[in-house]
């Protein structure tokens, strides 16, 4: 059964242009902000393609109505800006996925694939044992609080899959020991582990530091370096700080 599609964007032009070369594969039902919102009042869909800027409703106003109507239902979001900020938010809201115009169909397409073919957003009441995959695999994981207990449960049903996960709260609360959790109880867990502290990373080198360069690419540069990516390869890159960047 053909997939159904809800694409939002004011943007008339590229919405037609986008759900003609997605519909060989999805049906595709296109509407701009305010619209998209009655498409989700009277229909289902499996799922959502969003602009984030949009007049009248934007695409966090998508993101909210479908994750009040209908959580499981992946949202894609795009936008003209490479925002990290945008992105960050967008992902806390619900985003599955977030890609930049111009926006190549081929992408599109491999993220509509890969989102609802992803395991469903977890429940925090469901799932495996949390006491019994900490004493497993993270040990070093203390407390018996219910709170503490639901996190060591989403972190034990997301650790063994292929998601992206974000891991926020203040300062000091522990996020890289969680990660390190996680990638514990994985299939990842004798693979290579690599921690970037964003925030330290000066403005003008993030690009050297994470994807590397070649020897005499800048004044300095006096020898090769495969960048932070490259190091975390087959394993799990844990981007600290992002919202710094």
């Amino acid at each position: 059964m053909t997939a159904k599609v809800l694409l939002c964007d004011d943007e008339e032009a590229l919405c037609r242009s986008l759900a003609r070369l997605l519909r060989p594969n999805f049906h595709v039902v296109t509407a701009d902000g305010p619209g998209g919102l009655a498409q989700l009042e009277r229909e289902t869909f499996d799922a959502v393609i969003t602009d984030l800027r949009m007049p009248g409703a934007d695409g966090f106003a998508i993101l909210e109505a479908v994750r009040s109507r209908s959580p499981r239902t992946p949202v894609i979001v795009m936008s003209g800006s490479a925002q990290i900020p945008d992105a960050v938010r967008a992902m806390r809201a619900g985003a599955r996925d977030f890609l930049v115009k111009p926006i190549e169909v081929e992408s599109l397409e491999e993220a509509l694939n890969g989102a609802m073919g992803a395991p469903k957003t977890p429940s925090p009441d469901s799932g495996p044992d949390p006491v019994a995959w900490r004493n497993h695999y993270a040990p070093w994981l203390l407390g018996d609080d219910p709170a503490m207990l639901a996190v060591i449960r989403l972190a034990a049903q997301v650790s063994d899959t292929n998601c992206t996960v974000l891991l926020t709260g203040e300062s000091g609360t522990g996020k890289e020991l969680m990660a390190r959790s996680i990638v514990a109880g994985s299939s990842r867990a004798k693979k290579p582990f690599v921690a970037v502290n964003c925030a330290a990373i000066p403005v003008n080198l993030v690009e050297s530091e994470l994807f590397g360069h070649v020897k005499g690419a800048f004044t300095g540069a006096s020898v090769s370096r495969i960048g932070r990516f490259a190091e975390a390869s087959g394993g799990t890159i844990l981007l600290a700080a992002i919202g710094e960047m």
